[in-house]
């Protein structure tokens, strides 16, 4: 039985695009797995959960990060999370407000299933 890393993608395929340097085709597998596991399971908006959506969003955060850096593991989570939003001018309201997030949102959610330290998720 094959394993697969997205619903079109195996192991086996994946291995050739990379020993092939087949960027593209892995630009388009990459994406196919974070919309299959981050974003697809909130197209029905009677099901929407923000504490879940929070939790793919940091799931997002710290993997888009790792990726950006080339970090086979994230050597420090709020590390991560301080980079990815000075990088992008899109969450520029967050930063240093890293740490804060990262404790009282990502541990928060994560560790024990609600935000922490006053942050609300709406």
């Amino acid at each position: 039985m094959e394993t697969h890393l997205s619903r079109k993608i195996t192991v086996q395929m994946y291995l050739e695009m990379e020993r092939n340097e087949e960027k593209e085709n892995i630009a388009d597998f990459l994406k196919e797995r974070f919309s299959e596991r981050y974003i697809v399971p909130f197209n029905d908006k009677s099901t929407k959960n923000g504490f879940i959506m929070m939790a793919s969003a940091c799931f997002t955060i710290e993997s888009v990060e790792s990726f950006w850096k080339g970090w086979s593991k994230s050597p420090n989570s709020a590390l991560a999370f301080c980079q990815f939003f000075d990088r992008n001018n899109r969450f520029n309201f967050l930063r240093g407000y890293h740490e804060s997030f990262y404790q009282n949102v990502r541990c928060g959610i994560m560790h024990q299933g609600e935000t922490t330290g006053g942050w609300h998720v709406r």
